[in-house]
């Protein structure tokens, strides 16, 4: 699904914090995470819109539900301020220093391939798809404020997963043709 496009790599997105005790590894494609807690990407989404591609790796059975074995989908987060990793989204899903959103409601399975879309110049602003098709009931209007919002994943147990953030690796077209893999902003000065 690549673009053809050059860009510098020191603009595109990677993995960031990370829960103590997580491995991460660079693959081919995508980064590869596993274990316990919340991975978020290394910077946060200043862009109109953007895209990411999550493959579920393995969930581990141990973990209780497909559902949280492994979640998908956003975080507010700071550096500044005391956020433990080791929790779930779910766990900081109406926390008023650090909320997060999630893909809710689909039973995930391996091998899935999950697209996260975000968007700030429409409605909804953070749609999901599985395996390319929109999953329509999942998607989350507003999220307000929008600075200091960052890609994130939770994982638990020995649940793994794949995070893709470039073009060139993702499994499936986007929705519309606005949506990019993630650019940080960096400064000029």
């Amino acid at each position: 699904m690549g673009s053809n496009v050059v860009v510098n790599d020191a603009l595109t997105c990677k993995l960031g914090a990370r829960a103590e005790g997580m491995k991460v590894s660079a693959g081919e494609n995508g980064f590869n995470v596993v274990g316990a807690g919340i991975v978020l990407g290394s910077c946060p989404l200043d862009c109109d819109t953007a895209r990411w591609e999550v493959i579920v790796q393995r969930l581990d059975p141990n973990a209780g539900s497909e559902s949280s074995a492994a979640q998908i989908g956003v975080m507010r987060y700071s550096a500044k301020k005391n956020v433990n990793l080791s929790k779930s989204l779910e766990d900081y899903g109406d926390n008023a220093e650090s909320p997060s959103w999630w893909l809710k409601g689909v039973s995930l399975k391996e091998g899935d391939v999950i697209g996260v879309y975000w968007d700030q110049t429409d409605l909804p602003m953070l749609s999901f798809t599985r395996n390319g098709q929109l999953l329509g009931q999942s998607c989350i209007n507003r999220i307000r404020p929008s600075s200091e919002i960052f890609p994130a994943v939770s994982l638990a147990g020995a649940s793994s997963v794949t995070v893709i953030f470039d073009d060139d690796g993702f499994r499936f077209p986007p929705l519309a043709s606005k949506f990019k893999m993630i650019l940080c902003s960096s400064s000029i000065i």
